[in-house]
């Protein structure tokens, strides 16, 4: 169908006929020109070929006929008859004579062309008949007869005037007939026809072949236009699919480029074949009716939008209220519970007693529901999210279990726990909000239970993975119509059962969201008068216990790594000095390296147990480090953990892509860092969580400028060991606010990460969170950052260098503690280096002198420069080998004598 309004109305169709018809015209015509090409071709090949033929066959005729007649002389002069075989050989059995004139004569030539041939072999037979008589000659001269004689011989007769000659003039005969003029004469009239042959023969060749070359020549003239035929025929169909497809297209794609639904009267302009008419006029038509949709759509989605901002602004107003009035109810709260605390101490009886007691229980169920209240606003919110780290199941259980059987015991319940052999003692999950599911589960079933028992009892499907808990109760029971809405927020069984029993309603509705957070659903079976039964099901993935954390609050005082060799690999002098530290104060023998070369070097020429390892170092960073490291012998599989200030998770997954077995964040954490040595170099086994969350970062953004507490207690509250870290920033950074107006870019940012790192080990918590957010700022594509921003970090790092200086030039408050640092015998000494405690430097230090007395100044010197530099290592191979020389006795008294 054609499009009405299209003056130059072209459809698809026709253009693609005519591109049909042109290309089978053209096909026909290159077909008609290769025939008549490869004609020409044949008959040139034909002609050339016809006279090499002619040139050898006269080449072989004069060839045969020369080599008859060496032959035939040979044997008129020598009588030998090997030349006379040989002779009848090439004529009866080889004929190359007779075969080369067959030849010429099975060619398509003229009448006087095949006289001539004719002739040539006359003349020949003639020649032949010659040298026959010259044999029977000689055979006739020898005495021989017919018998005797070669058939070829016998066969031909003499002349009767030969008869009458004599042996020796017969022998005569034969030798003059071979070589007289006429012998000769015969043989050049043999060769006169074929030459005359061969001149007519190519002559007409000659002919054939000019013809030949001159019907190629057009052949190949055909080719040429033709070509300029196809090339022009090409150029018009591109032009006329350019100007009837390609431009109407490249025109609509301008038009749409410019497409916006906020141009109300947007139309394509139709142009090209009809179907392209067709398809812009669909599209304006299309355009139209989607564009009054769009309006109708933008009136509804403003209402929509009207509507939800209603209803954020409700929700706000109600997270507002609650988030306010939890503020405002646990301040008098903690007042409540703390006086009864005190009260509670308070050698009070009779009726207060009992006063105190109701004031407390009523404070922690208003707590309790306060708490509840919290946890559905964040669940309705949609901030409530579960952990999915490894636990210990067990100890949740018996947590909450031990809260509950007291309770049950109060009310005279019973209470079982059951627990299936094949439950798993850890899992990865939540522990904190399973805990709190069970709780309230636990919780709802001894309250609404008069008499007879509570039970709770945990099954696990390994082939499933799932966790299988049931709560069951013989208490009141819920009625089908109760259960209907039992799950929904601030909702009881009934009124009479608030009354009664009291609670928010909010307890069931918070535990079914959490279960159902946790991969489960929270089901019931109950009936009234007989008991309920809650149940869920979560995804529990065993785990090795191993892989379960150590609580942070258990003290890091035992040392199970005493002789393990470990290489600390750190660019910065502080970061390098705090690390190398806490790690010999767990007994380690530590290695430092400040490049990943020198990393490289050290581990090429010992073993290490355990690599930690920088990945910002210039030059060699850690990723590198760790690959290079990797191939050297005996270090395919030896742990290498990742030390980084960098916590997001990116970097987490590029130090597992790079080949290292785990993360620790900076400044370390001696708990931490206890539970990875455990089960590396105790276990053999990777802790599963080795870094801490990355949101800990952005902690305590109102610091002092320097918080010493936390570095103490890494370094074992040694003050002399946090001076000298202190002297070490100081001497690395004085000049770095200078640095900060004339570096930029990737040297920039190298300085402020090192900042990083280095205020995080002295405790310069400030300089650290600011430095955290100037390198995000720099890392984001400005490397100038904000002028004012860099200025204003300038000054908070000029600040900390004037607090660090103030606390070095105040004095050592070392001093009181060294000096009641007790004596160690030099025995004690070398177990306290071998320990690799930090206290065994002070001790050395403080008692230098009088270890000089008991060891002597040769063996001292060389102690105190090994301690001094925490090789303790070396330090008590040196204080072992000393005592087992001499002995120890006596070695107090001679330090203390004089």
């Amino acid at each position: 169908m054609r499009s009405i309004g299209n003056p130059d109305s072209m459809s698809q169709q026709v253009l693609n006929r005519l591109l049909m018809g042109v290309f089978l015209v053209i096909t026909g015509m290159l077909v008609i020109s290769i025939c008549v090409l490869h004609a020409n071709i044949d008959a040139e090949t034909a002609a050339e070929q016809q006279r090499s033929l002619f040139k050898d066959l006269g080449i072989s005729l004069a060839d045969a006929s020369d080599y008859l007649t060496d032959e035939a002389r040979k044997y008129a002069v020598t009588h030998d008859e090997v030349h006379l075989r040989n002779y009848w050989r090439e004529i009866e059995v080889i004929r190359t004579r007779d075969r080369a004139i067959e030849e010429l004569q099975k060619q398509d030539s003229t009448l006087e062309e095949q006289e001539l041939l004719a002739e040539a072999k006359l003349h020949s037979d003639e020649l032949v008949e010659t040298e026959r008589r010259s044999m029977r000659l000689i055979q006739e001269a020898e005495g021989k007869t017919e018998a005797q004689m070669p058939p070829e011989a016998a066969q031909k007769p003499l002349r009767a005037e030969d008869e009458k000659l004599s042996p020796a003039e017969k022998s005569a005969l034969a030798l003059r007939l071979m070589f007289d003029a006429d012998y000769d004469h015969s043989k050049t009239i043999i060769m006169s026809p074929i030459a005359s042959f061969q001149q007519k023969m190519n002559a007409r060749l000659d002919k054939e072949l000019f013809r030949a070359q001159h019907n190629l020549r057009n052949a190949f003239i055909l080719q040429a236009a033709l070509a300029v035929v196809i090339v022009l025929a090409i150029a018009g169909l591109l032009g006329l699919f350019t100007v009837k497809l390609t431009n109407p297209i490249r025109q609509y794609i301008q038009q749409l480029q410019g497409f916006s639904l906020r141009k109300r009267h947007f139309r394509l302009h139709p142009q090209g074949t009809d179907e392209l008419w067709m398809l812009a006029a669909a599209f304006n038509q299309l355009y139209r009716s989607f564009a009054q949709e769009l309006i109708r759509r933008r009136q509804a989605e403003t209402r929509m939008k009207e509507a939800k901002e209603e209803a954020e602004r409700a929700n706000r107003a109600q997270s507002e209220f609650l988030a306010n009035m939890s503020h405002e109810i646990r301040t008098p709260l903690n007042t409540i519970i703390g006086y009864h605390y005190l009260l509670k101490k308070e050698a009070v009886y009779g009726p207060a007693m009992e006063y105190i007691e109701d004031i407390g229980t009523a404070a922690e169920n208003l707590l309790e529901i306060v708490n509840e209240i919290l946890d559905f606003s964040k669940i309705a919110a949609g901030c409530m999210t579960v952990e999915r780290v490894p636990f210990r199941l067990q100890s949740a259980i018996d947590e909450v279990c031990m809260m509950i059987r007291e309770t049950a015991r109060q009310k005279k319940l019973g209470f079982r726990q059951q627990c299936a052999a094949d439950v798993p003692a850890c899992i990865y999950g939540d522990s904190l909000r399973l805990k709190q599911v069970l709780l309230n589960l636990l919780a709802n079933a001894v309250k609404f239970t008069a008499c007879g028992e509570v039970s709770l009892a945990v099954a696990f499907s390994a082939e499933k993975q799932l966790l299988h808990f049931a709560v069951r109760d013989t208490g009141i029971g819920i009625s089908p119509e109760q259960q209907g809405n039992l799950f929904e927020a601030f909702t009881q069984a009934d009124v009479s059962t608030s009354r009664r029993y009291g609670g928010t309603g909010l307890g069931l509705a918070i535990s079914q969201k959490l279960v159902k957070l946790m991969g489960g659903e929270l089901e019931l079976e109950s009936e009234p008068g007989r008991g309920s039964c809650f149940s869920f099901t979560i995804a529990a993935t065993p785990a090795q216990e191993s892989a379960v954390p150590l609580d942070e609050k258990e003290a890091v005082e035992e040392q199970p790594f005493l002789g393990q060799q470990v290489l600390l690999v750190e660019d910065y002098a502080v970061n390098r000095l705090m690390a190398q530290k806490i790690l010999m104060g767990m007994g380690l023998e530590v290695t430092a390296a400040e490049s990943g070369a020198k990393a490289l070097e050290l581990a090429a020429q010992q073993s290490f147990s355990l690599v930690l390892l920088d990945v910002r170092m210039p030059v060699m960073d850690g990723y590198e480090t760790v690959k290079r490291l990797r191939r050297l012998e005996g270090y395919k599989n030896i742990p290498v953990i990742a030390l980084s200030a960098d916590v997001v998770s990116e970097a987490k997954v590029r130090v597992k892509e790079a080949g290292m077995d785990g993360f620790l964040e900076k400044p370390l954490q001696p708990a931490k860092l206890y539970a990875l040595l455990t089960g590396i170099l105790t276990h053999g086994a990777m802790p599963s969580s080795l870094s801490s969350d990355a949101s800990a970062a952005g902690e305590k953004q109102d610091a002092a400028i320097l918080h010493t507490a936390p570095v103490l207690e890494r370094l074992g509250q040694d003050q002399a060991a946090y001076r000298e870290i202190l002297q070490l920033f100081q001497e690395q950074h004085r000049d770095d606010v200078r640095r900060l107006t004339t570096l930029e870019g990737a040297a920039l940012q190298e300085l402020v990460h090192a900042l990083k790192g280095s205020a995080a080990n002295i405790g310069a918590e400030k300089l650290q969170q600011a430095s955290a957010g100037l390198l995000k700022l720099l890392r984001s594509g400005n490397d100038q950052g904000d002028g004012r921003q860099i200025f204003a970090y300038g000054e908070l790092l000029k600040e900390t260098l004037q607090v660090v200086r103030t606390a070095l030039a105040e004095p050592s408050s070392t001093a009181s503690v060294s000096s009641q640092t007790a004596w160690l015998q030099p025995a004690e000494l070398l177990q306290s280096l071998q320990r690799g405690e930090i206290a065994a430097r002070t001790v050395f230090v403080e008692h230098q002198e009088a270890y000089t007395k008991c060891l002597g100044e040769p063996l001292t010197a060389k102690l105190r420069a090994l301690i001094l530099a925490y090789d303790f290592g070396t330090a008590a191979q040196l204080l072992q080998a000393d005592l087992q020389l001499k002995g120890d006795e006596g070695l107090v008294q001679r330090a203390f004598s004089g």
